[in-house]
This record gives C-alpha cells, sequence and structure tokens, in this order.
C-alpha cells in the first residue's frame, strides 16, 4: 500500500484523520466480496453498515448470517478493548445488540494487529478443554457486564459464535490482488488499476449502506475490461503522453552545473526555497486550479514549480504531461483523465517547460479544470505568446523575478553550507557580475563556482579544439543553435551530414549530460541558458548563424520545421532570402504537408515581422482608443481578405474624428514583407523545380493548394495535379479531414476543374458524405442531389451489403 491509495480516502473523507483505519476497513470489505463469487458458498450479499458521521468508520459488514466487525489499531489489542465505555460503544455490545436481533447470527472480529493472550483465550474457545472452557467463560460473562441489561445466557452465547481474526494490512492487501488475478485472470500490468476501481468502488457502497451482490462484483471488472480492451482510456499512460513524475532520480553536481532542474533534485533538498513565489502559487490556487510560471528562460521556473508540487501534493499522484502535439494525442490524453475521474482516483497534473512537444497543453488543461484536477505550469515568455489559450479563461499568472532580496537569501543559504566559492565575497558583488539579464542559473552557478557559465563553457570547448575534436565542436554548435530555437535535432541525419566515422554510441556518450541530452531518436541542449552561453562562444568568428542554420535543416523532424522556420528568420543574423532559397533547395522533394509546415512557419514570421515594425502605431491606436483602434487598423491589414469597416461610419458624425484619427494612422504604417510575400516567394520558387508528377501523398493536395490560392499563384503545371486529383484518388480511402482539404482547395483553385470532378464523380461523392459526416438532420433543397443524399431504405440496405461482402 502507497500514498496514492491513502489520497482516495484523503480526498473522499476531505482530509479526515482516521484514514488508516477507513483503509484496513474497505479492504476488509473487499477481500470479504469475492466469496460472493464461490459458488459452493451459501453466502448471497454482503451489506455494508455504511460510514459513520463522527468517526467516519465502516460500522460493519453483514453476509447472511454472520456480522462482521473490523477494526484497525496500530497497538495490540487486549480484552478490555472489547468493552463499552462512557462515550464510545464497544464490540461486544454491538455484537449482543446484533445477537438479540438475530440469535442464530454467527460473530467475526477482524483485527489488523497481533491479538494479546486474553483475546487469543477467547478466540480459541472452543479447542479448549472442559475446564479451561469454564475459566474463558467465566471472564467473558465479566467483559460483557459491560453492556447494560446483558445477562450470561446472552454471553454464553455470544462467546460460542464468536470468530476473533488477526489479518495484517500488508497480507489483506496481498490476498486481494491474489484473489483479482485468479477471479478474472489477469496480468501483473492493469492489477492496478482492478485494485484501484475495486476500492473506490467500494468507498461509494458503504456510503451508501449498499447490499453488494455477485452481479456488483463482476460489473466492476467488466467495465475495466470494456475500457482495456478499447485501449482507450489507458492509451495516453501506455504511449507515455502523460506519466507518474519519479522523484528519485538525482544528481546533485547537475544542480550547480546550470542543467535542467529534475524531481530528484527537489527530493533531495537542493535548491533554496523562494518562499515569496512558492506563496503565490499557493495564493492563486485557492481561486483557480490552474497555475501558470511565466517567465524567461534561466529566471527558476522548472525549479519553482518542482518545490511546490513536492511540498504540497501527494507525490504518488502527481502525473506530467510528456506530449500533446496532435489532436489524436490529446483526445487519448483526456480519454485517461476521465478514466482517472470516473474511478474516483486523485490526479495532478505538471507541465514543466511547455512547448513544442506540449503545444496543445491549453485543450489538456481545459479539460483537468472541467474535472476538478490541479494543474501547475511553467512556460517561456515567447511560448506563451505563441499558444491559442483564448479560450481557457480560468488560470493564475505567476512571474518570478530575480532580484536583489532573492540574491542575498539564496546566498545565505549556500553559505550556511559551505558551498560559496571563495573568489565570491558577497551577494551584491555577484549579482551585479552576472550582468543585466540577471539569471538565476546563472547566479547559482557564479556563487558556487566562482566563475560566470560562460567561463566554464569556454574552457571546456577550448580542450576540445586543442584535442583536435573538430566533429564534437561541430556536433555541439548545431545542436546549441537548435536549442536556441528552441527545436531538437534527429540524431541519424546529423551523424550522417557531419560525416561522424567512430562508433555513434561512444561519440554521443561523450556529450551526454554534460552539452546534450537524448530523447528517443532526437537530440536537444541541456538547458536554454546553457546552450545560448555556447552559441556566443562558438559563432564568435566562423562559422556564421545563417550556415549552420542552412546546414542543419535536414535533420530538423517535419513536426518541428514551422518552429523552426520561425525561429531562423527572426534571428536578425540570418538573410531571409538566402533562407528562403536554401528552403527550396533542401524541401524542394519533400511531401506536402512538410510544405505546409514551411509556409505556416514562414508565414508567421513575416506577420510578426510586419506588427513588430509597426508596434508604435498599435500602442498609438490602443491608448487613444483602446481595443477599438486595434480592431480599426487590423480591419485593413488583413493578409487574406480586407474587411472595410471605416467606411460605413465616416457618414456618422459622432464618428468622423475618430475615422479621421484610423486612417491618418493607417498612413504612417512602414510596409514590410509579410507572411503571404514570403509564402509566395516559396511557392513561386517552389513552383519552378516541383514535380507534382512525383508526390506520393495526392490526398493532401488540397492544403497546397488551399496556399496557392491564398498567394494568388497559378501553376503551369496544374494540369498534371488535375488528372491526378480525377485519376488516382479513391474517395472511400480519404479521411474526412483530407476530403474536406481537397475539396476546398480544389474549388478555391479552379472552381471549373473542381465542378468537372465532383460532377464526373457525384454519386461516390454524396455517398461518401451520407455515410461519414454526423448529423441531426439533413436538408437538401436541390431536387437532382436528393436521391443521392436520401436513398431508399432498400439501396442503403444494398450498399452496406456490399461493402461487408
Amino acid at each position: 500500500m502507497n500514498s496514492e491509495y491513502d489520497s482516495i480516502f484523503k480526498v473522499r473523507n476531505h482530509g479526515a484523520s482516521n484514514i488508516h483505519g477507513i483503509r484496513y476497513q474497505i479492504l476488509y470489505s473487499i477481500y470479504c466480496s469475492f466469496e460472493l463469487l464461490n459458488e459452493k458458498n451459501s453466502i448471497q450479499s454482503i451489506q455494508l453498515e455504511g460510514l459513520d458521521d463522527i468517526d467516519l468508520e465502516i460500522k460493519n459488514i453483514r453476509t447472511f448470517k454472520n456480522f462482521i466487525q473490523v477494526k484497525h489499531s496500530s497497538k495490540v489489542w487486549t480484552a478490555s478493548n472489547l468493552k463499552s465505555y462512557k462515550k464510545k460503544k464497544g464490540v461486544l455490545e454491538n455484537f449482543i445488540e446484533e445477537y438479540r436481533v438475530s440469535p442464530d447470527s454467527k460473530f467475526t472480529l477482524i483485527l489488523s494487529c497481533e491479538l494479546s493472550d486474553d483475546i487469543l483465550e477467547i478466540s480459541n474457545y472452543h479447542r479448549f478443554d472442559k475446564k479451561r472452557k469454564l475459566t474463558v467463560r467465566d471472564k467473558f460473562r465479566e467483559l460483557c457486564q459491560s453492556v447494560k441489561d446483558s445477562t450470561e445466557f446472552e454471553a454464553d452465547s455470544l462467546l460460542y459464535n464468536l470468530e476473533i481474526i488477526s489479518v495484517n494490512e500488508d497480507k489483506l492487501f496481498e490476498q486481494i490482488s491474489q484473489l483479482i488475478s485468479t477471479n478474472f485472470d489477469i496480468n501483473s500490468d492493469i492489477l492496478k488499476i482492478y485494485q484501484h476501481f475495486f476500492i473506490s468502488s467500494f468507498f461509494t457502497w458503504a456510503q451508501q449502506r449498499k447490499i453488494i451482490t455477485q452481479s456488483d462484483i463482476r460489473d466492476i471488472p467488466f467495465s475495466i475490461k470494456e475500457s482495456i480492451s478499447r485501449e482507450i482510456d489507458f492509451e495516453a499512460f501506455g504511449k507515455q503522453y502523460i506519466e507518474k513524475v519519479n522523484w528519485t532520480e538525482n544528481n546533485d553536481e547537475d544542480f550547480f552545473l546550470g542543467k535542467n532542474v529534475r524531481p530528484g533534485m527537489i527530493a533531495h533538498g537542493l535548491p533554496v526555497k523562494r518562499f515569496k513565489w512558492l506563496n503565490n502559487v499557493e495564493k492563486s490556487f485557492t481561486t483557480n486550479n490552474t497555475c501558470i510560471i511565466r517567465a524567461s528562460s534561466g529566471q527558476g521556473k522548472s525549479t519553482l514549480l518542482y518545490q511546490y508540487v513536492y511540498d504540497n501534493w501527494p507525490n504518488d499522484c502527481v502525473y506530467s504531461l510528456r506530449l500533446a502535439e496532435t489532436g489524436e494525442q490529446v483526445s487519448s490524453i483526456i480519454s485517461f483523465l476521465n478514466a482517472r475521474k470516473n474511478s474516483h482516483l486523485p490526479l495532478f497534473l505538471i507541465i514543466d517547460n511547455a512547448g513544442y512537444r506540449t503545444k496543445l497543453w491549453a485543450e489538456v488543461t481545459q479539460e483537468c479544470s472541467k474535472l476538478g484536477f490541479k494543474v501547475i505550469i511553467s512556460i517561456r515568455n515567447d511560448a506563451w505568446y505563441n499558444t491559442t489559450y483564448e479560450s481557457y479563461s480560468s488560470f493564475e499568472i505567476i512571474e518570478p523575478k530575480f532580484a536583489l532580496d532573492e540574491a542575498r537569501l539564496i546566498f545565505n543559504f549556500f553559505q550556511e553550507k559551505g558551498q560559496i566559492h571563495n573568489l565570491v565575497g558577497s551577494p551584491e558583488y555577484a549579482y551585479e557580475k552576472i550582468g543585466s539579464d540577471k539569471f538565476l542559473i546563472e547566479y547559482i552557478y557564479f556563487i558556487t563556482h566562482g566563475s560566470l557559465l560562460f567561463d566554464r563553457l569556454s574552457e571546456q570547448i577550448r580542450a576540445l579544439s586543442n584535442n583536435g575534436d573538430d566533429k564534437k565542436i561541430e556536433f555541439i554548435r548545431w545542436v546549441s543553435l537548435a536549442e536556441v530555437f528552441h527545436v531538437p535535432l534527429l540524431i541519424s541525419p546529423m551523424i550522417n551530414a557531419l560525416a561522424i566515422d567512430i562508433d555513434p554510441n561512444s561519440f554521443l556518450s561523450s556529450l551526454y549530460d554534460e552539452f546534450i541530452t537524448i530523447q528517443d531518436d532526437s537530440v536537444k541542449g541541456l538547458h536554454y541558458i546553457r546552450s545560448y552561453n555556447l552559441c556566443k562562444i562558438l559563432f564568435k568568428h566562423y562559422p556564421s548563424v545563417e550556415t549552420t542554420a542552412i546546414n542543419m535543416m535536414s535533420s530538423v523532424s517535419e513536426v518541428h520545421l514551422t518552429t523552426f522556420v520561425l525561429n531562423c528568420n527572426l534571428c536578425n543574423k540570418i538573410n531571409n532570402e538566402t533562407f528562403i532559397e536554401s528552403l527550396i533547395y533542401h524541401f524542394k522533394s519533400s511531401e506536402i504537408s512538410t510544405q505546409i509546415r514551411i509556409l505556416s512557419g514562414l508565414f508567421i514570421f513575416g506577420e510578426m515581422l510586419y506588427f513588430r515594425a509597426n508596434h508604435s502605431s498599435f500602442q498609438i491606436a490602443f491608448n487613444k482608443q483602446g481595443y477599438g483602434g486595434i480592431y480599426g487598423l487590423l480591419s485593413t491589414l488583413l493578409p487574406g481578405h480586407p474587411v472595410d469597416i471605416i467606411t460605413p461610419y465616416k457618414k456618422i458624425h459622432d464618428f468622423s474624428e475618430s475615422i479621421q484619427f484610423i486612417e491618418n494612422l493607417e498612413k504612417e504604417l512602414k510596409i514590410e514583407k509579410r507572411g503571404k510575400d514570403l509564402c509566395y516567394q516559396y511557392l513561386i520558387g517552389l513552383g519552378k523545380i516541383i514535380n507534382f508528377s512525383t508526390i506520393r501523398k495526392i490526398q493532401d493536395i488540397g492544403l497546397l493548394l488551399k496556399w496557392i490560392n491564398f498567394c494568388n499563384i497559378k501553376f503551369e503545371n496544374f494540369e498534371i495535379i488535375h488528372k491526378r486529383i480525377l485519376g488516382e484518388i479513391l474517395i472511400d480511402d480519404l479521411s474526412l479531414y483530407q476530403f474536406s482539404m481537397l475539396s476546398l482547395g480544389f474549388y478555391r483553385y479552379d472552381i471549373k476543374k473542381y465542378e468537372e470532378w465532383f460532377l464526373s464523380n457525384s454519386p461516390s461523392i454524396l455517398s461518401y458524405l451520407m455515410f461519414n459526416i454526423d448529423c441531426c438532420q439533413r436538408r437538401c433543397k436541390y431536387p437532382q442531389l436528393r436521391r443521392y443524399l436520401f436513398p431508399s431504405p432498400f439501396k442503403v440496405i444494398a450498399k452496406l451489403s456490399n461493402l461487408i461482402m
């Protein structure tokens, strides 16, 4: 048994003190219930007599002819514990009261502790000779005198029908596990799920004073097996989209070397507690279920997150979101969350460094809020502003900043532990020395090492250079730049591109946990601040950032291309024209999905560049007219189809001054290349060399056609695409999303060609839509289409029969 099971009871009992007693009583109830599955047994039901409102103990368990009381104690029970006292009814009184109602009952007392000699005498009454029995009987009669109006006959009858058993709690839990495995033929992988369901169900039943039958027990595994067989509820956990936090893994030295914080460091007591910010996090949970810790890298976000969780949440119930990149993954995670909720299992979620691998974190967080699960998130400023979170409003943001008063507290903490370097004389000196950015990670490194992280990394790179490890340096250069761009790199393409001719395992091991970390088939930097410092060292003179970014393009996985393209362009050391030409060259033969990600990155970058260049104008509009000013200015600047909301208001006198202000401000906007212009440049270059006849996944062509139409481009060789759509695409093989994108893209690019395709495939298209679109009601005002959308029942049955055959 662990604290996760305790947490179930604490959550359900609102923190009641007698958790161990309740837990033991529930466990024994479960143990008894398996007798219902024994066909030879006469027991037909078990009644849980409820939870006492005062001490939250199960009063008793009743079978057909057996009245059971279950007691938990950390101390050895003696005979005096059976008696009643002024403020507490004893076991004997409960038993005698039941005897008076059902004199033919058997009575059982279950104890978690060892039995004293006088209790053992009562328990072994039937094993003694006649003389010994008389002695035990007389003692038992004396005990029963504590019950008002009890008679010797009642005491003797109770003694004769009484059984006292000592059952160790750990042994009891082990026996339950064996019973579950044996009766339901399950393996150890899902045993814990069954244990959770049984405990949660029996707790509810005890509160309801439910009479439990065989069907109730059989229903529990049935619902569990149904979920597991679908692999829905537990897929997210099995595929490690979400996993339990490991509080044991730790390396003390890593904390002082500016590497990513791990939960084990917190459990080991390494970081200094930042009480000001921890209190702010605690306050945020009084009004919301979600707290967001937002700051730039190096400000101690992760440390603050793990410190709060370790101190305040039950560690066995804390889960970490590891992957939420797609809608399918989010759906799987939500199913897991609901399974925990339906099982009455507590869950506390952390999302550390929310970003590209968990970009849909807001959707997961919103579901947690609905279910009542608490969530704490750490996120960089740039990742926050790239997140779509408008629909999710129930959160509070904490923005920790590293100030001098905190620097003094941290300095004193490390000084008491004797970990301040002798070259560092005061916290004020160290705080000044780390520069204007004031990174917490830099400060801790400096006061414990006597030098800046930059200096330490410079020495390490110099040592590699002196040893002739040029390929290691280049590998670090690529990984560090990628980390600054917030993307990992694929290992195999890197090994090939850098022509690393030694054993890859040995090569990677020599850099692991000092410069790089490895996750699956990807490699990334240890921490943004370390990588940022390494970039300052490795790009001081040669090579250029632009050259390295272009060279490592082929090592970026498709899923991270949008982020890579965006952040490369945002870097002012890269020429956009040259970079786009390189993109075309590297990805001219890539699938359409890759092209879409590149176009998305270029578009976002262009729009960011435009609004950065005109930031002052938008600020003036906001200061003068609030969000209305922003909206008015934006309406004519939409990248696709501008909407003129200004003209209709010109005739209204009250708005004339405001309209004139917006129009004058619009004239002052700086003309910059926007996202649409960059996408146009890329598509024009791509159109000159792309071979549409070699595209394998033609079903994705609709997405590309949408972008081509958006940029007002017409390709001369579109006829090849048209013929392939007409000749190759089997509509029934498309997902609804693929079909929708194909139809929309095709329609926008060439309406006439689209109509030709639709008319030649209309029976298949309309039948496909009928069978794939779920709706409450279908309406069709075109008689010529009605026969396709609303065929007779006989035709539907015939079509289904053909599909089945």
